[in-house]
């Protein structure tokens, strides 16, 4: 306990030299976890001698064990997540959509709290705090990075709810869209008269610039918060990142008045791109949303506390869930094509075998390095069981490392096994195969790390 710490706590019996959580769970929970002090009184003779009991021990007070705390996380996922985590920058949160509890969280490259219980080697401790790859830096928490076509489900469920579309109208794509012509706002195909549902399945990025230019950034921001983007998510991990999501005032600032800013600078994100920032964690819950149609529960890592003296059991404290305010049937289209994104889409090399999902696949820009791989997925589609939400910094396509890295999560935890098929065994190589490359700054940096410490 630190000075400043007993100064506020002592009333509350902390004395010097007491532990005391710091940071994460043991200091959100730390009242939980500490437990009461007891006391005993004692009669003593002039001496300073111990007689006896005062009172014969009427008065002693019997100290209260702190609980134990038990997280919702399950091993086999969380276990293998960080095992294909290795070489790769990034982060994974997976959480379950009936009630927002967290299933396994990953930030990497990591480090073994057990450093931290003796003395460490200054390398060590160089590697730690000055590393361009930042292992204390919880990226499943804080990293922002721009979504990417991941965003796609969103957007459509906004323009649905909003009648800026209907599930049948279509949009005409030759490649771009038209506003910026063939140079600026481009799409990766021509996919001529297309609809929502194969909008999504072949992340058209025209339909979705189309959508952004007929919303506005106040209901785009709207929209966004219902889903926990640009807040702090109400999660008993204390570590978090708001993200950016951008409205007028923003572009006001960054372009020097509203007269200098137009759709130009806007249209971009109708695809995840430009000024935007999302973390793992609320990837995880915006998919726990899509998976369930409509509640966002709180996120939490505690499932309950149990006192290991007595067997007593206490459920944590959380907030309400929220019902997010867009009609079922709109959420029925859009995992509609989050599942051909699986069966016939941009995902179709992630399928997991026998098992129905809804995913969707996103490739941020990155003017620094290579494009970070992004991917959120649930399954099964027809009950989920899972959300997942990944970025793999600097790692390429959002089909190859992190899209791989989620299936094969998914799969995991519902079957608590991986499936010995030639599929599996694919998306194994995938997941393993794909790296993190240096970013420009680590390039610049020359950056050499200890010697037996894997740098990614």
């Amino acid at each position: 306990i630190s000075e400043a710490e007993l100064k506020r706590l002592r009333d509350q019996g902390y004395r010097q030299g007491d532990l005391i959580g710091k940071t994460g769970l043991e200091k959100r929970y730390e009242p939980y976890l500490r437990g009461k002090m007891g006391s005993e009184f004692r009669m003593v003779n002039v001496h300073g001698r111990d007689v006896k009991a005062y009172k014969g021990g009427a008065e002693d007070v019997q100290p209260t064990s702190g609980y134990n705390l038990h997280t919702g996380l399950d091993r086999g996922t969380q276990a293998l997540a960080e095992s294909l985590f290795v070489n790769k920058r990034g982060g994974a949160v997976a959480v379950d959509p009936d009630n927002g509890e967290i299933i396994a969280l990953v930030s990497s490259p990591d480090y073994n709290p057990e450093t931290f219980t003796k003395s460490i080697p200054q390398k060590r401790w160089k590697y730690l705090t000055e590393s361009p790859v930042k292992p204390m830096y919880n990226r499943a928490t804080l990293m922002q990075k721009p979504p990417g076509s991941s965003w796609k489900p969103f957007m459509a469920l906004m323009a649905l709810q909003e009648n800026l579309i209907s599930k049948n109208e279509t949009y005409n794509c030759p490649g771009y869209h038209p506003f910026g012509g063939p140079s600026i706002f481009q799409c990766m195909h021509v996919h001529s008269s297309i609809s929502v549902v194969p909008a999504i399945q072949h992340s058209c990025n025209t339909f979705f610039f189309e959508m952004m230019s007929r919303s506005n950034l106040h209901m785009y921001k709207k929209y966004a918060r219902m889903f926990g983007f640009d807040m702090k998510p109400a999660v008993d991990v204390g570590e978090q990142s708001a993200g950016l999501i951008p409205d007028s005032s923003y572009f006001n600032r960054k372009a020097g008045g509203p007269d200098k800013w137009g759709l130009g600078f806007t249209m971009s994100l109708g695809i995840g791109q430009g000024d935007i920032g999302v973390t793992p964690l609320q990837l995880a819950s915006y998919m726990m949303v899509v998976a369930n149609k409509g509640t966002r529960y709180p996120l939490h890592m505690v499932r309950k506390f149990v006192r290991p003296t007595t067997g007593e059991t206490r459920n944590p404290s959380l907030p309400e869930p929220e019902k997010v305010p867009i009609d079922e049937k709109n959420f029925d289209i859009v995992q509609e094509g989050m599942k051909l994104v699986m069966e016939a889409g941009t995902g179709v090399h992630v399928q997991i075998p026998g098992i129905k999902s809804g995913g969707k696949t996103g490739t941020a820009q990155n003017p620094h390095g290579e494009d970070h791989s992004v991917f959120v997925l649930f399954a099964p589609v027809e009950d989920p069981e899972i959300a997942i939400g990944v970025i793999a910094e600097n790692a390429g396509y959002g089909s190859t490392a992190a899209g791989s890295l989620a299936s094969l999560m998914a799969e995991k935890f519902i079957r608590g096994k991986l499936s010995d098929t030639p599929e599996t065994q694919k998306r194994m190589r995938m997941a393993l195969n794909a790296r993190s490359e240096p970013t420009e700054a680590m390039r610049e940096a020359n950056y050499t790390p200890p010697e037996g410490i894997d740098p990614y």
